[in-house]
């Protein structure tokens, strides 16, 4: 996997996973430069997000467990709880009818990289829309449980799947 990050049309960060190596280039960089395993691992988590459905989670080592509904804010969801193979716990909420993935709850560092402080998360999942058959959130809003701050939220622009043709894009540039 491969994330590029831009801010209008400049490239501010880039981290990637290549055949079990780990990489990060900042704004104006280059290069690369290899990551933790802890980074990394986050990385593969958000592979498992955004590339499997939960349904394939088991088979990756994650322990997935289903239950409820319960009720937030007045609202009901079917929750979802998962333990990744590193132990990271996540808690989904998912839309009573839909099954869709309304909230998200785990507590962890905003980015270990540049603050490794542990906070509790919710992160809302909204404006889902379909891309080749398969519905996704273009819109999170990251908040923190204990201040409820908005601390980070993402607006999709655009999303294309499998568009890279050459498997060296996700080699560490050096």
């Amino acid at each position: 996997m491969r994330i590029n990050v831009f801010a209008a049309d400049e490239r501010v960060f880039t981290e990637a996973l290549h055949q079990g190596s780990a990489w990060a280039m900042q704004q104006g960089e280059t290069t690369g430069s290899a990551i933790t395993e802890e980074e990394a691992q986050i990385l593969w988590r958000g592979v498992l997000g955004n590339v499997y459905g939960m349904h394939e989670w088991s088979s990756h080592g994650v322990r997935v467990n289903a239950h409820g509904p319960e009720s937030i804010d007045d609202e009901e969801f079917w929750i979802v709880d998962v333990v990744h193979e590193d132990g990271f716990e996540d808690r989904f909420y998912l839309d009573i009818d839909t099954y869709l993935i309304a909230r998200q709850r785990s507590d962890h560092a905003l980015h270990p990289a540049i603050d490794p402080e542990i906070q509790r998360f919710e992160t809302r999942y909204s404006d889902y829309r379909e891309v080749d058959g398969v519905m996704f959130s273009f819109r999170q809003e990251k908040y923190d449980l204990d201040t409820d701050e908005l601390v980070q939220h993402t607006t999709i622009r655009s999303l294309v799947l499998n568009s890279i043709k050459d498997r060296s894009d996700f080699l560490m540039p050096e």
